[in-house]
């Protein structure tokens, strides 16, 4: 218990996906859940499952870890699970198509790249597993749901490190087959977290929340329809569009003037040293808000950036949408 804490709490990577407005899923928290309720309480396994789905879709190829539940016990969790994600799932199937940006080969490496040694550890976990009976299954199950993780990102063309993240707490429950302390091996790989303060006399950057807030203030005096996007050049993005409608919906702002069909405004995040020559509405720290020429935009960013996000916004907000309605803006770099 003690080596698999400090694997997942020492994480970098979890740690900024955990933070992160644009990558901040609990999928990774409730799949952490599923192993340890389909050991002691069967039918919550499916149940937390089905909270990691609507956390993240791609949490969909972590099926065979509820599938350790003796299902005698845990059907009337599936029962729960399936009414629960039934209005939700063939939306998310027909948003896939509407992804794009995140070469699935890309991902296992920056993965690597960003959690070091500590990543391995992770990454070996299920093959330690895989030598105990005691977490045989456990193992076997988590190495097929990283598979079919893999599979769905080449499928859609679209996978990025923090989604691997996803299996991170099953992972390293692999460690567990050694017995008595010597999963305690895995303490010299750790790496403590960065000291992230600023230097003196620079403020802390508002997090993701604040800049949201901040966001939809700068975008709400902008009359009839609005659709917010996304485009982000690098580092953490600014703020999800998807949150920047919602919160512009809950502060008041009527449906019917969130949309396509009037003003598209782009949140351009990008990061230190990096700088695209665009007409800006408004500014902030490393981002810029676009409402002109989005189209122009969209053309000089192809294949050097991410664009997209609305759609997760419109899709809770007018379920009739359909990705490509919100994509019009994006259709001169061939999305």
């Amino acid at each position: 218990a003690l080596a698999a804490g400090l694997l997942v709490a020492l994480d970098g990577g979890l740690r900024d996906t955990a933070l992160s407005g644009s990558e901040g899923y609990l999928a990774a928290v409730w799949l952490a859940a599923v192993p340890l309720f389909a050991a002691r309480a069967a039918a919550l396994a499916p149940i937390a499952w089905a909270f990691a789905v609507m956390n993240h879709p791609l949490a969909l190829a972590a099926l065979p870890l509820a599938l350790l539940a003796p299902l005698r016990r845990a059907w009337p969790g599936w029962v729960v699970a399936a009414a629960a994600l039934a209005p939700g799932v063939p939306r998310w199937l027909e948003g896939a198509a509407a992804l794009a940006g995140g070469h699935p080969g890309a991902a296992l490496g920056a993965w690597l790249d960003q959690g070091g040694l500590g990543a391995w550890a992770v990454l070996a976990g299920p093959l330690v597993g895989l030598s105990s009976p005691r977490t045989r299954k456990l193992a076997a199950a988590t190495l097929l749901s990283g598979a079919l993780l893999g599979a769905a990102g080449a499928r859609l063309g679209y996978l990025r490190d923090h989604h691997l993240r996803l299996l991170t707490a099953p992972a390293v429950m692999g460690w567990a087959a050694l017995p008595g302390a010597w999963p305690l091996v895995v303490l010299p790989l750790l790496r403590l977290p960065e000291d992230r303060r600023p230097p003196p006399g620079h403020p802390f950057l508002p997090g993701t929340v604040g800049r949201t807030t901040r966001i939809s203030h700068q975008l709400a005096g902008i009359e009839g329809p609005l659709l917010v996007d996304g485009a982000w050049l690098g580092g953490t993005p600014a703020a999800e569009p998807g949150a920047v409608m919602l919160d512009l919906a809950l502060r008041g702002r009527d449906l019917r003037d969130l949309g396509p069909g009037g003003t598209t405004a782009v949140i351009l995040s990008y990061d230190h040293g990096q700088h695209v020559v665009v007409e800006t509405f408004a500014d902030g720290d490393r981002y810029a808000l676009v409402t002109r020429d989005v189209e122009a935009l969209a053309e000089s960013l192809c294949g050097r950036a991410r664009l997209g996000g609305a759609w997760d916004g419109m899709a809770a907000l007018k379920p009739g949408i359909r990705p490509e309605e919100v994509a019009g803006w994006r259709v001169a770099c061939g999305e």
